[in-house]
């Protein structure tokens, strides 16, 4: 089966937030093993949803656990998606973001841009190698699940020593530059209380025959959150449309976002116009977002050169109102440069705001920053393999966090690779990447295994 066949099936099997990822982990075991490879399932759990990481190395046919020995070379991707979003913005694909079309030399769909694909590409470099081949560090490609999530998946990797590495290339959609450094972020949970007479008031209501309420409908532009605060966002729309109103208005419903790791393409609110209560929702939320604001005029105090965008940046990406609460999440990103000194007095300054009106901000996770030393013995062999397959080496940085974080936690030397690039898609939908870029992957990957490896 050709590359481009085997990425289009692969896109196919939906691996989003919603779907879990073991049917395509039985997918890439059975391609595996086909290509008489060992492979190994770490299957767990995430959300109710069935996962599984994937661990394949060329020492002949074999499913099973393995218990690595050796030092291993890491060619790692994550194989879950992002939400994809409504299907009316994949243009490209059909209106089916889980339907990869080929046009123009391009593949189209959700992952094709993103590491999923990246995996394949790494899969069949590592199949050029002969079964019987005898390795001086043994390569091992590993395909893991929550990424998107927080990593879950990796983490649980790490816990139960599936591999034992000293160097590691991590997919990312980088337009085949190497990528040495990157943000890290924090995730936040505020949880806003209604009032006793709020909240009664909003039971009552729902209980009536009549309608008394206004719905409001914001669009923002669905793009990764690393991307800047300049972009679109239907959550903050919303939530600066509440200094328009009444401060007695009352807040019915409120919603919008589907993932902290994305801009909220969409927010509604519903308020009711003729209440009036004590202490309201309205009050609260402005009071939140305006200490949110405080924090990015700071974040833009902050710039760190190597990054783009330099500065610290703070996504809402995620609000649903309940019975008693608001719940918001929000993730903040941080370079390098910022010292843990910075980044814990914002952290304090925020979780006193959400004090100051009778709610809480927890801290639900938790990533540094990472920066790989480019003269080190690794980034030098990357940066030689590169310039022979490429003609050019070029390395740059990320601002977004990425499973490197958690690699260089273990002491294990990492840069990040890929075909594509996420500014390619800027409003998330229609992911596409050059059929040649990937063939130029498969070959980078197989001259970077007989140089660490062999």
């Amino acid at each position: 089966m050709s590359l481009i066949e085997l990425c289009r099936q692969f896109i196919g099997i939906d691996t989003s937030p919603q779907s879990g990822t073991r049917e395509a982990a039985l997918w890439l075991q059975k391609l595996a093993l086909d290509y008489e490879m060992q492979v190994d399932l770490q299957e767990d759990s995430l959300n109710g949803l069935e996962q599984a990481n994937v661990f394949i190395r060329r020492n002949g046919p074999f499913a099973g656990p393995y218990v690595p020995r050796s030092e291993e070379f890491l060619l790692l991707s994550h194989f879950d998606t992002a939400d994809p979003g409504s299907p009316s913005l994949w243009t490209e694909n059909m209106l089916n973001p889980f339907h990869a079309i080929i046009k123009d030399g391009k593949l189209y769909g959700l992952g094709a841009c993103e590491a999923k694909i990246d995996l394949i590409c790494k899969i069949e470099a590592l199949k050029s190698f002969p079964k019987d081949q005898t390795w001086k560090v043994i390569p091992v490609v590993v395909g893991t699940f929550g990424e998107e999530l927080g990593m879950h998946g990796l983490l649980r990797a790490i816990r139960k020593n599936k591999f034992s590495a000293k160097y590691a290339l991590v997919g990312e959609p980088s337009r085949h530059r190497l990528v040495y450094a990157g943000k890290g972020y924090a995730i936040l949970d505020f949880y806003i209380p209604f009032s006793k007479e709020e909240k009664n008031y909003r039971i009552e209501h729902n209980l009536l025959e009549s309608v008394s309420t206004q719905s409001k409908f914001f669009k923002g532009k669905a793009t990764h959150s690393s991307q800047g605060s300049g972009i679109e966002n239907a959550i903050n729309k919303a939530l600066e449309y509440l200094f328009q109103i009444p401060e007695g208005v009352v807040i019915m419903e409120i919603e919008g976002g589907s993932n902290h790791n994305l801009v909220a393409s969409h927010a509604t609110l519903e308020i009711d116009v003729n209440a009036g209560v004590v202490d309201p929702m309205v009050k609260k939320l402005r009071f939140i977002y305006s200490k949110m604001q405080e924090i990015r005029s700071d974040f833009l105090m902050n710039d760190d050169s190597e990054f783009t965008p330099g500065h610290p940046t703070l996504n809402l990406g995620l609000i649903k109102s309940h019975e008693d609460h608001v719940h918001i999440t929000v993730a903040c990103r941080f370079p390098p440069s910022i010292s843990d000194q910075e980044y814990s007095s914002w952290l304090l300054k925020i979780q006193a705001a959400a004090m100051q009106i009778g709610g809480e901000c927890r801290l639900s996770d938790y990533r540094r920053p990472y920066r790989t030393d480019l003269n080190s013995d690794f980034a030098k062999t990357c940066m030689n393999v590169l310039s022979a397959v490429h003609e050019k080496s070029e390395c740059v940085t990320l601002p977004n966090c990425t499973e490197m974080t958690l690699l260089e936690r273990k002491g294990i030397v990492s840069l990040g690779f890929g075909a594509g690039t996420r500014e390619d898609s800027p409003s998330f939908s229609n992911q596409f990447v050059a059929i040649q870029d990937l063939e130029k992957s498969v070959e980078f990957y197989r001259s970077i295994i007989e140089r660490v490896c062999l």
